[in-house]
């Protein structure tokens, strides 16, 4: 049973931070596994309310914990889940039973505990504790053929059965973790990533980290400040799957990546050097940089469009845009890579195409003049003719904070991109066509987002809740909510053909590939 706030009790009006008019803010509400009842504190009346639920499953799972707190996920929130063992460093073996199931109903005979329906067979592995707990494990390596293991990232529906019946189901999440400090500097490595970008023709991803500081170089100057790039593993039947295959320096703190697998070229935007570095990584184990192109002040986001090949990058130190045509290296005698630059609002920071309407989308600010407030702004740039030029007509400003992440949709009918809205805990959906965007809740400080087409799956990574809201962009509903560590600032990129999100963590020096519920 789904229990939702379908009618206001005990609702109480209060003014919101920075804000004139008044939200409604209902009580908490609890819910009794043993009992099935339904416990609601009414915030303006100050009382209690209980509602019966109705009868209950006669084995009923209410969730799952690590009996240690060592067994989840190291430096996250992330419930029901642990390391996969392909991560790096190796996590800790687990003992045999180093997860509970708590719930009841699990007193009955002929006890199982399945995950995709495959029972968990290897004895020790699943213990009956009490009508109330089974404690178990997952099996380090397969029981059989395309049995369930700890060996890579996976979501597994998890039930429990018995002569009394069946479980509800409910996740249990693998999640592999990627050091990213090797090769970064020798004393103190700080990677910090910031961006992550996935090629999926080669099933792999380009991870930027600023915080490194090794040489390199800048167009033909030497340095010894240069961040790096990582190149990760995203294949899952390679036996170096979520493991960095390749680490090379970029230039001065590196902060955006885009890549266009047809022709296998990098993009990465050098914050500190105001330059986009462009590598060539056909050769995988030895990507070439063919230059480094000087643009705007402090470049930040980043995006290429995969028909025509032009890059574009927002720079947030100079409120311009550049544009660089890589199909001149294709040419038979390769020419030299020339940004030509539109001007745009303040401060743009991010970037989505829609190589269809031949239109880039970058999110900026607009400054109201004295007495009025800064507010968000997407500048629309189109590129059908020779030299790109912003659309004045297509530039809104309905947002009402720092647009600080977009991404775009193709296959919704007309399609449309997702932007957050960050102080306003808010993802707006911008047609370009009507101008008109439609908002829907996520969670607090939404920064950055990805969007699997293939599955209509949105992600958004909230700072200041320090979740990811996992939202189906059909009906426009939150489908899943998943904690993450504290006080990070999270890039995220999906591959929509295995539906595996890959998350850059700032705080803690490491890609996380959390595959998403299904």
């Amino acid at each position: 049973t789904r229990i939702v706030h379908a009618i206001p009790t005990g609702q109480i009006a209060i003014p919101a931070s920075g804000a004139t008019t008044l939200q409604n803010i209902f009580g908490a509400m609890a819910v009794d596994p043993q009992t099935n009842l339904v416990l609601i504190a009414n915030a303006g009346s100050n009382t209690l309310t209980f509602l019966n639920m109705g009868a209950r499953q006669p084995v009923q799972i209410s969730h799952i914990q690590p009996i240690l707190a060592s067994y989840a996920v190291p430096n996250s929130f992330l419930a029901q889940a642990t390391l996969s063992t392909n991560s790096t460093p190796p996590p800790p073996a687990l003992p045999a039973n180093s997860f509970r199931i708590l719930g009841r109903g699990f007193s009955g005979t002929s006890l199982k505990v399945r995950l995709d329906q495959m029972p968990i067979t290897t004895p020790g592995l699943v213990s009956f504790i009490s009508d109330n707990e089974i404690d178990f494990s997952v099996p380090a390596t397969p029981e059989f053929p395309g049995g369930p293991s700890q060996q890579a990232p996976r979501v597994f529906a998890l039930d429990v059965v018995n002569d009394l019946g069946n479980s509800n189901v409910t996740d249990f999440t693998l999640i592999a973790s990627v050091d990213l400090t090797a090769n970064c500097n020798t004393t103190n490595p700080q990677p910090a990533p910031s961006a992550v970008a996935i090629d999926e023709q080669r099933d792999i991803a380009f991870v930027a980290n600023p915080g490194c500081a090794v040489a390199g170089m800048n167009g033909t100057t030497a340095i010894t400040n240069a961040g790096t790039v990582s190149i990760v593993d995203l294949n899952p039947t390679s036996a170096s799957y979520g493991q960095v295959l390749k680490t090379f320096a970029a230039g001065v703190a590196p902060t955006g990546v885009a890549l266009i697998p047809r022709l296998g070229y990098a993009a990465v935007t050098n914050n500190g050097s105001a330059t986009v570095s462009v590598f060539d990584y056909n050769n995988l184990a030895s990507p070439v940089k063919i230059a480094d192109v000087t643009v705007g002040t402090a470049p930040s986001g980043v995006a290429i469009d995969q028909d025509t090949g032009i890059i574009f990058v927002a720079n947030t130190g100079s409120n311009t845009v550049s544009t660089i045509d890589l199909t001149v290296l294709q040419e038979s005698t390769p020419g030299k890579l020339t940004p030509k630059t539109v001007a745009v609002d303040a401060e743009p920071m991010a970037v989505a195409i829609d190589p269809a309407r031949k239109i880039a989308v970058v999110t900026a600010l607009q400054f109201g003049g004295i007495g009025s407030p800064t507010a968000g702004v997407l500048n629309v740039i189109n590129f059908s003719g020779a030299t790109p030029v912003k659309s004045s007509t297509q530039s809104l400003s309905f947002l009402t904070a720092i647009p600080t992440g977009i991404a775009f949709d193709p296959a919704v009918k007309p399609a449309v991109f997702y932007v957050t809205s960050s102080f306003a805990n808010f993802v707006y959906s911008f047609n370009p066509d009507s101008g008109s965007a439609p908002p829907f809740p996520v969670g607090i400080n939404p920064t950055s987002i990805a969007y699997n087409p293939n599955t209509g799956a949105l992600i958004t990574v909230n700072s200041r809740s320090n979740t990811i809201s996992v939202v189906d962009t059909q009906t426009f509903r939150t489908r899943a909510t998943l904690a993450i560590g504290s006080q990070s600032q999270f890039a995220a990129a999906v591959h929509s053909r295995t539906n595996l999100a890959v998350i850059a963590d700032q705080q803690f020096n490491r890609l996380l590939l959390l595959p998403l519920p299904k």
